[in-house]
Protein backbone atom coordinates (compact mmCIF):
# COMPACT_ATOMS: atom_id res chain seq x y z
CA UNK A 1 0.00 0.00 0.00
CA UNK A 2 1.49 3.60 -1.08
CA UNK A 3 2.07 5.95 1.26
CA UNK A 4 -0.58 9.05 1.94
CA UNK A 5 1.69 11.14 1.50
CA UNK A 6 1.84 10.52 -2.36
CA UNK A 7 -1.88 10.98 -2.50
CA UNK A 8 -2.33 14.10 -0.16
CA UNK A 9 0.81 16.06 -2.47
CA UNK A 10 -1.28 15.07 -5.73
CA UNK A 11 -4.54 16.34 -4.09
CA UNK A 12 -2.37 19.45 -2.83
CA UNK A 13 -1.22 20.16 -6.79
CA UNK A 14 -4.51 19.63 -7.90
CA UNK A 15 -5.83 22.05 -5.95
CA UNK A 16 -3.13 24.63 -6.26
CA UNK A 17 -3.92 24.44 -10.34
CA UNK A 18 -1.29 22.04 -11.55
CA UNK A 19 -3.69 19.55 -12.40
CA UNK A 20 -1.04 16.99 -14.86
CA UNK A 21 0.85 16.57 -11.92
CA UNK A 22 -1.88 15.83 -9.83
CA UNK A 23 -2.97 13.31 -12.45
CA UNK A 24 0.35 12.13 -12.57
CA UNK A 25 0.80 11.60 -8.84
CA UNK A 26 -2.82 9.83 -8.30
CA UNK A 27 -1.67 7.31 -11.51
CA UNK A 28 2.04 6.43 -9.62
CA UNK A 29 -0.61 5.99 -6.43
CA UNK A 30 -2.91 3.76 -7.56
CA UNK A 31 -0.28 1.74 -9.60
CA UNK A 32 0.50 0.80 -6.18
CA UNK A 33 -3.18 0.84 -4.32
CA UNK A 34 -5.54 0.18 -7.48
CA UNK A 35 -8.62 -0.27 -4.97
CA UNK A 36 -7.88 3.03 -3.53
CA UNK A 37 -11.99 4.85 -3.78
CA UNK A 38 -10.86 7.96 -2.37
CA UNK A 39 -7.80 8.65 -5.53
CA UNK A 40 -10.25 7.25 -7.82
CA UNK A 41 -12.40 10.17 -7.30
CA UNK A 42 -9.66 12.29 -7.24
CA UNK A 43 -8.34 10.91 -10.94
CA UNK A 44 -12.21 11.76 -12.14
CA UNK A 45 -11.31 15.22 -11.60
CA UNK A 46 -8.22 15.20 -13.64
CA UNK A 47 -8.29 13.08 -16.41
CA UNK A 48 -8.28 14.74 -20.12
CA UNK A 49 -11.68 12.66 -21.71
CA UNK A 50 -15.49 12.35 -20.92
CA UNK A 51 -14.43 8.27 -21.47
CA UNK A 52 -12.05 8.72 -18.60
CA UNK A 53 -13.74 10.32 -16.29
CA UNK A 54 -16.66 7.39 -16.26
CA UNK A 55 -13.58 4.77 -16.22
CA UNK A 56 -12.73 6.34 -13.10
CA UNK A 57 -16.21 6.90 -11.36
CA UNK A 58 -17.23 3.42 -12.71
CA UNK A 59 -14.04 2.28 -10.84
CA UNK A 60 -15.14 4.03 -7.65
CA UNK A 61 -18.27 1.87 -7.94
CA UNK A 62 -16.91 -1.02 -8.51
CA UNK A 63 -15.12 -0.48 -5.22
CA UNK A 64 -18.08 0.80 -3.24
CA UNK A 65 -21.52 0.57 -4.99
CA UNK A 66 -22.58 2.72 -2.23
CA UNK A 67 -20.38 5.92 -2.99
CA UNK A 68 -22.75 8.97 -3.65
CA UNK A 69 -20.63 11.15 -5.56
CA UNK A 70 -19.45 8.95 -8.10
CA UNK A 71 -23.56 7.79 -8.71
CA UNK A 72 -24.27 11.30 -8.85
CA UNK A 73 -21.48 12.12 -11.15
CA UNK A 74 -21.93 9.91 -13.43
CA UNK A 75 -25.78 9.99 -13.65
CA UNK A 76 -24.84 13.30 -14.78
CA UNK A 77 -22.63 11.62 -17.61
CA UNK A 78 -25.11 9.19 -18.60
CA UNK A 79 -28.18 10.63 -17.83
CA UNK A 80 -30.18 8.47 -20.14
CA UNK A 81 -28.66 4.93 -19.36
CA UNK A 82 -29.55 2.25 -16.85
CA UNK A 83 -27.11 2.04 -14.20
CA UNK A 84 -26.65 -1.10 -12.22
CA UNK A 85 -24.84 0.97 -9.34
CA UNK A 86 -27.12 3.54 -8.10
CA UNK A 87 -27.90 3.29 -4.71
CA UNK A 88 -31.40 1.50 -4.29
CA UNK A 89 -33.90 3.84 -2.82
CA UNK A 90 -35.67 3.16 0.31
CA UNK A 91 -39.33 3.02 0.79
CA UNK A 92 -40.35 4.64 4.14
CA UNK A 93 -43.84 2.50 5.04
CA UNK A 94 -46.25 4.77 6.50
CA UNK A 95 -49.39 3.56 8.55
CA UNK A 96 -52.75 3.92 6.82
CA UNK A 97 -54.80 5.58 9.21
CA UNK A 98 -57.37 3.08 10.63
Amino acid sequence: MPSDYLLDQAIEAINSGNKQSGRWLLTDFLNDDPYHEEAWLWLALVVDTREERIQCLEQVLAINPYNEDASRELAMLLPNEVTWYRKPQTRVETETPP
